[in-house]
């Protein structure tokens, strides 16, 4: 931002002003702001000069009327526009604006580079802009011209000047100016109670640079602006966990990282992941991972043996060849099969070999039939998403789906889901427990209102046979087809999912007892109501 001419002395002297002040100040960690208030009560007659070409935005404020005010971007003269006190016009500096300077004027510039946008969109969890949408007009716009009346006394006396008050100031335009013009909208809700998505990344941030515990509760409820009780609270229901148990984990998964190492002994792990001693890490860690550091550093360890691989009656490649291969590779066994074919995965019985061979690397037969285990089941799909692909296109179509599986897959990932499989324009997905998965479907629900899209979701909780990736039984059914009654926006659930969140502050709304296909008896219905956390 050294070189820039869209700030400070070196803007005053493109627009020839007499009179200047100016703030620069990193509003976000990682981006530049500035804002600068010019003067001139005598101008000579003529253009201003060309400002050095960048991705950036001057955001002007007019304090002092300026009638018939002509104007040029990239050498082409815009509509002629009476700018008024309190009125305000944008300037795209990749685009060279000059004005013709034939009257007096005092105008306040904010200074707004890609890079601003870039981390305001990253702070607000949202897809970063591509060029803001506006005319080369005055505009009425009451936010910025508030923001600017605020912080023009500030100008005047820069030695005085409350930096965290500049801080609030610009960083509220960006954002407005990012909304408002620009069509930010972040991907996700923010869970109601919760924390904002920089202020999780921020305690994060400080809770994994210090594993040891070691800095205050109440500086990190600080580095947020909330108070130690509001943070606590806040945290938990966010990321699911107290600070203090999120932190616990944090340092068993780097535990985990230096023990796949190897180089360091246990004492020094603990203590480099901020465990008191060998025995602190030995007891946290078993208690997570359900066993021992030292163990599960030596079970990295081990070799997993080398599988030959032949058919007694293999057509190319003698049996007795195969019988002598093994002897010259290092823990190699040999297993023999049944059949004639060449290679495994072709002909006779697939399904038996694949269980043959899972039995001979894990010495474990494998359990006939899939395993049953209790889930909660998640159906989605897009609304009327046949007539909305036939309106846009292929092409904008696979665009608009890819958004959404990338906006489903980010809230699935958020509440700790497993994707199932896609179902064209849906999903399905399993939780282990109905509140992630409530709480998944409503995020699912908010975040793809940014496509102009909706979706239905429908949820039930029931015992489910896992087979391989996929999942089976009447539980699965029961989802998909409340998912087909559910309204569109609507998250729609079984009696037994709303018993199971209980108390959880999630509220519902009853949609009566429906038949469905395949059930003997009628089953209770109900919509989560859009405001529940």
């Amino acid at each position: 931002m050294g070189t820039s001419e869209g700030y400070g002395q070196r803007l005053a002297e493109r627009l020839r002003a007499e009179q200047t002040h100016a703030i620069v100040t990193r509003v976000l960690r990682t981006a530049d702001m500035a804002v600068t208030e010019t003067r001139c009560d005598n101008p000579v007659l003529g253009l201003s000069h060309s400002i050095q070409r960048e991705d950036a935005y001057l955001v002007a404020l007019t304090l002092r009327d300026f009638p018939n005010r002509q104007y040029w971007e990239d050498g082409r003269q815009m509509p002629v526009c009476d700018m008024r006190t309190g009125q305000v016009d944008f300037h795209d500096l990749k685009r060279d604006p000059v004005a013709l300077l034939d009257k007096p004027y005092h105008d306040l510039f904010f200074y707004l580079p890609r890079s601003a946008l870039d981390a305001i969109a990253d702070d607000a969890d949202a897809p970063r802009i591509g060029d803001l949408n506006h005319q080369p007009v005055a505009i009425d716009d009451t936010t910025i011209s508030s923001l600017g009346r605020a912080i023009l006394p500030a100008l005047s006396h820069p030695d005085q000047v409350n930096l965290l008050f500049i801080d609030h100031v610009l960083l509220a335009l960006g954002v407005h100016v990012a909304q408002t013009y620009g069509g930010m909208r972040p991907l996700s809700r923010p869970v109601r109670g919760g924390l904002a998505p920089w202020q999780v990344r921020r305690a994060e941030e400080i809770l994994s640079a210090n594993l040891d515990g070691r800095v205050p509760l109440k500086e990190v409820a600080r580095e947020c602006g909330l108070s130690v009780s509001h943070f606590s609270r806040a945290f938990r229901r966010t990321t699911g966990a107290a600070p203090h148990h999120w932190l616990m984990t944090r340092r068993v998964e780097a535990a985990k990282e230096k023990l796949r190492d190897g180089r360091l002994s246990l004492l020094e792990v603990a203590l480099a992941c901020g465990f008191s001693d060998q025995t602190h890490l030995t007891r946290v860690f078993t208690g997570m991972v359900g066993v021992g550091p030292g163990a599960w550093r030596r079970a990295l360890d081990q070799y997993v043996p080398t599988p030959v691989i032949q058919r007694t009656q293999d057509t190319v490649v003698n049996i007795e060849g195969g019988w002598q291969l093994p002897k010259s590779i290092p823990n190699a066994r040999f297993l023999e099969l049944s059949g004639t074919n060449h290679l495994p995965f072709l002909g006779d019985d697939i399904d038996q070999t694949t269980d043959d061979i899972a039995e001979f690397l894990t010495d474990v037969k494998p359990a006939m039939g899939g395993e049953r285990t209790l889930a909660t089941v998640l159906f989605t799909d897009i609304v009327e998403s046949t007539k909305r692909a036939e309106t846009i296109g292929d092409r904008r179509w696979r665009e608009l789906l890819d958004a959404h599986n990338s906006i489903f897959r980010r809230e699935l990932a958020r509440f700790r889901g497993v994707e199932v499989k896609t179902l064209g324009d849906g999903f399905l997905a399993t939780f282990d427990g109905p509140g992630r998965a409530i709480r998944c479907s409503l995020g699912v629900i908010a975040a793809v209102r940014s496509l102009n899209i909706e979706i239905r979701a429908g949820l039930h909780t029931g015992e489910v046979e896992v087979g391989g990736r996929d999942v089976r039984g009447i539980g699965v059914h029961i989802a998909a087809r409340v998912a087909a009654l559910a309204q569109p926006s609507e998250c729609l659930v079984t009696r037994i999912v709303k018993d199971l969140v209980a108390g959880a502050d999630i509220g519902f709304t009853e949609r009566g007892k429906r038949d469905l296909k395949g059930l003997t008896e009628g089953i209770d219905l109900f919509a989560v109501t859009p405001d529940s956390p």
